[in-house]
């Protein structure tokens, strides 16, 4: 009887195991940030592993900055007392970050104002070049229709 007992919960402790190591698709929408304005269809928003264990808060405050960005936005609220996780973020993580001229904390102190190195349109057609180089590789690569365990690393200096 203990031996049974003893197989029943080891067969469980190991299917538990594979269970927690398996990834759902429930945080696939929270981690993906969309740009309708760019006409792309969806953009992910990554940071270098050696930040993965910054605050949650300041990884979402960082994947608006980044929408910004790419939608061309001046301004982003979040609690600016993240900014210095979010600044790490953004500087080494996100490739258009050569593209913000400066980033300056709202008289308010409610999040930061974006100015641009480029006009509005200019802004808007680099961005546009970017997303869909991105957009060809991941094609040429079969993103999505090889297998969802692949990875593609872009690295384009703009």
């Amino acid at each position: 009887m203990k031996k049974a007992i003893s197989l029943l919960l080891s067969i469980i402790l190991i299917m538990s195991a594979f269970t927690a190591c398996t990834k759902g698709d429930s945080n696939d929408s929270d981690n993906n940030q969309t740009s309708s304005d760019i006409g792309i269809e969806q953009v992910k928003f990554t940071i270098d592993s050696h930040y993965e264990n910054i605050d949650e808060s300041a990884v979402r405050a960082y994947e608006k900055v980044c929408s910004a960005v790419i939608n061309g936005e001046k301004e982003v609220k979040f609690n600016t007392s993240l900014l210095d996780d979010v600044h790490d973020l953004f500087y080494t993580s996100f490739p258009l970050f050569s593209l913000v001229e400066s980033i300056q904390i709202l008289p308010d102190s409610s999040g930061i104002s974006l100015t641009y190195k480029n006009p509005d349109e200019e802004h808007k057609t680099i961005v546009s070049g970017f997303l869909n180089k991105i957009n060809e590789i991941m094609a040429q690569c079969q993103y999505g229709k090889v297998s969802t365990d692949r990875y593609i690393l872009i690295y384009i200096h703009i």
